[in-house]
């Protein structure tokens, strides 16, 4: 089975078990065919965890967290990798015990349920996103800018 060629330009870390090969990326540019996808290590969990923590009044469930992972992904360069950011959030303290915390698959399965999620965040809207999943990417966004100017 042939998979994607991918080229990596900086410093990272391959493992094989010989059936894939996985790829910790650090302050590097990732190229997958034509796709160019930059990843970094600006997000911090601590700047995640503050940010998370300060947009839940507009979650409505744990699939709120599908808006949050979409955001990181398009607009602060992480990976996309679902389960990677769900263990990420499951192993912070204070979102396991906020109303919604983060559970293993949460993140997939809501976005399997609404297919725009794919789509970059800036189109959503034109592609039939509620107003409540809007209004926090917008204050997540806002929330996020705030919190990397302290």
């Amino acid at each position: 089975m042939s998979g994607n060629r991918i080229y990596v330009q900086g410093s990272y870390i391959d493992v094989h078990d010989n059936e894939n090969v996985y790829l910790s990326v650090d302050k590097a540019e990732v190229n997958m065919g034509n796709k160019k996808k930059k990843e970094h290590s600006s997000l911090s969990k601590e700047t995640l965890e503050k940010t998370v923590l300060k947009v839940q009044r507009y979650f409505w469930g744990a699939s709120s967290y599908a808006v949050i992972f979409c955001v990181c992904r398009d607009k602060y360069g992480y990976a996309d990798n679902m389960s990677m950011f769900e263990r990420e959030l499951m192993n912070m303290e204070s979102l396991n015990e906020s109303d919604y915390p983060c559970k293993q698959e949460t993140i997939t399965s809501t976005m399997k349920n609404n297919t725009y999620m794919k789509k970059p965040i800036d189109n959503w809207e034109a592609n039939g996103a509620k107003e409540r999943v809007l209004k926090l990417r917008d204050e997540f966004i806002k929330a996020m800018e705030q919190t990397e100017q302290i």
